[in-house]
């Protein structure tokens, strides 16, 4: 898997409402349409499983990383 910084840069997909900060990514499947989504319509609560899905503009396929 790949992880795509979602500040900046072109994308082919349109820009969510809610602007992308730097420390914002997407995780995807190199040569795909796929990333990493939070399933349930992105519910974050604890032990929501955590899918591969079709790229989009949603942010359940936004993802913020932090040091351990």
């Amino acid at each position: 898997m790949m992880i795509n910084s979602m500040a900046g840069g072109e994308s082919s997909l349109p820009r969510p409402s809610t602007p992308y900060s730097r420390s914002d990514h997407s995780i995807f499947v190199r040569k795909t349409d796929i990333n990493v989504d939070l399933s349930n319509h992105g519910d974050a609560t604890d032990r929501t499983p955590v899918i591969l899905w079709g790229k989009w503009a949603g942010q359940n396929q936004v993802w913020t990383l932090q040091d351990a």
